[in-house]
C-alpha cells in the first residue's frame, strides 16, 4: 500500500544523517521529576509541594557517586538501585480487545532512598526506601479518567525489590531476559500483561556519576484485563541516581508517539509557569533500527485548555509545527489528571495530519498558569 503523503513527509525527515543527541537526554528524565512536584496556590504563588515532605529527609551527601565504568546489565539493571536517592519506572501502553475496543494504561513507580545503610534497628517496621505508585486507566466507553494509588515503604512485607521484581501491595513488576511481567489495576479489576521486548533495542542510554537511564520503546504487550485478552504495544523508561530535588518555577510538556510509519517521536519542551510565549521544543525521531535523529526547527504549542474542577488549567491539545512536519495533537479524553504527589496531565493522545490519524502515544503536560 502506497504511503500517505504525511506518512512520506515525516520517513523523508527521518532518514536524514544521523546525529546523536545524548546532552538533551538528561533532559528528558529530570524535569519529569521536578515538575511532578510542583504545585501552584490559589494565590498565583508558586511553592514546593507541602504535602509529601518525606523528600526533605534524603542527605544527598550521603550517597557515592555511581561507578561511571560500570555498563548497564540486563536483566539485572531492570530491577531496583537502594543505593541512590532517587529512582522511577514509567510504563505506558495502548492495548486493544477481541471485539476492536482501545484502552491505555499508564504504571509510574517512584522509588526514595532515605539513606543509603539499611537501618540498625532490629524493628520490622525500620526502612529506608518509599515508594509512590500509581496505576491509571484511559477508556473513551466510561465517562471518567481513572486512577489508583499506592504509597507504601518497604517494610513489613507490604512493598519489596527482590532482585528481578517490585511489589507494591498486589501490584507486581518482574523482570526476565526479554520480556517483563506487570500485575496491576483499579478496584478490583486486574491488568496482567506479559511485556516482550523483542527487538531488544533499548535506547537514550545514560551512564554518568549521577544519573543511569534507558528506555525499552518497542514492547509487545499480551494479557488479559479482567477475564478479556488483550494485546497491544507498550514502552518503558527506567532511571535512577542523584536526580535533583524539585524548585523553581517549571512548566512542562513531554510527548511521546510511536507514528504509523514505525518511527518513534519524542519532544520536550519546558518555560517558565508565567511565560506565555512558544519556547522551542526539542524533538527527536528514533527509527525502527534504534537509530536517533533531531527534528529541528520544531514548535509545540497549546491551543486548548482544560480547566479541572479544582480550578487548574492543563492544555489538551497542540499543534506540532516543524517546516516539513504538521501534526494536530488531541488529547482522548480531557480529564487524563493523576492527582496527589505526583500531580499532573498525563495522557493517551492521538496525532493527525492532512491525510488522517498519523500516530498515538502520551502526553505529560504540568499545570499552566491562569
Amino acid at each position: 500500500m502506497a504511503k500517505t503523503d504525511g506518512v512520506r513527509k515525516f520517513h523523508q525527515i527521518t532518514s536524514a544523517c544521523p546525529c546523536l543527541i545524548m546532552r538533551w537526554l538528561l533532559l528528558f528524565i529530570v524535569p519529569i521529576l521536578i515538575a511532578s512536584f510542583l504545585w501552584r496556590d490559589r494565590g498565583g504563588n508558586t511553592k514546593p509541594v507541602t504535602h509529601f515532605p518525606i523528600t526533605t529527609l534524603i542527605d544527598y551527601d550521603a550517597f557515592p557517586w555511581l561507578p561511571v565504568a560500570e555498563p548497564l546489565q540486563f536483566p539485572r539493571d531492570h530491577g531496583a538501585h537502594d543505593h541512590v536517592p532517587l529512582e522511577t519506572w514509567q510504563i505506558q501502553g495502548t492495548l486493544s480487545f477481541p471485539d476492536h475496543k482501545k484502552i491505555a494504561f499508564q504504571y509510574h513507580i517512584l522509588a526514595l532512598t532515605l539513606q543509603p545503610q539499611t537501618p540498625k534497628r532490629p524493628s520490622a517496621w525500620g526502612t529506608k526506601r518509599v515508594f509512590l505508585t500509581y496505576f491509571t486507566l484511559t477508556d473513551p466507553s466510561t465517562p471518567n479518567f481513572q486512577v489508583e494509588h499506592r504509597e507504601q515503604r518497604q517494610a513489613l512485607g507490604l512493598s519489596s525489590t527482590d532482585g528481578d521484581r517490585i511489589i507494591i501491595d498486589d501490584w507486581k513488576l518482574a523482570f526476565r531476559s526479554n520480556q517483563l511481567q506487570l500485575v496491576a489495576g483499579i478496584r478490583g479489576k486486574y491488568l496482567k500483561l506479559a511485556l516482550l521486548d523483542e527487538s531488544m533495542i533499548k535506547n537514550a542510554s545514560i551512564e554518568s556519576a549521577t544519573l543511569r537511564s534507558y528506555q525499552l520503546p518497542r514492547l509487545i504487550a499480551m494479557g488479559r484485563y479482567g477475564d478479556v485478552p488483550v494485546t497491544g504495544s507498550a514502552w518503558m523508561e527506567h532511571s535512577w541516581g542523584k536526580l535533583p530535588l524539585p524548585g523553581g518555577a517549571v512548566s512542562l510538556q513531554r510527548l511521546q508517539l510511536q507514528m504509523i510509519d514505525g518511527n518513534l517521536l519524542s519532544c520536550l519542551q519546558l518555560k517558565r509557569r508565567d511565560d506565555a510565549s512558544s519556547n522551542p521544543v526539542r524533538c527527536t525521531v528514533i527509527t525502527a533500527t534504534g537509530k536517533q535523529k533531531p527534528l529541528d526547527e520544531a514548535r509545540l504549542i497549546a491551543i486548548s485548555h482544560w480547566h479541572s474542577p479544582k480550578g487548574k488549567v492543563y492544555p489538551v491539545s497542540w499543534r506540532l509545527e516543524q517546516p516539513k512536519l504538521n501534526l494536530q495533537i488531541e488529547a482522548v479524553m480531557p480529564d487524563q489528571v493523576t492527582p496527589g504527589p505526583l500531580s499532573w496531565w498525563s495522557g493517551w493522545v492521538k496525532a493527525s495530519g492532512k491525510s488522517g490519524e498519523l500516530g498515538e502515544g502520551f502526553m505529560q503536560a504540568t499545570e499552566v498558569a491562569r
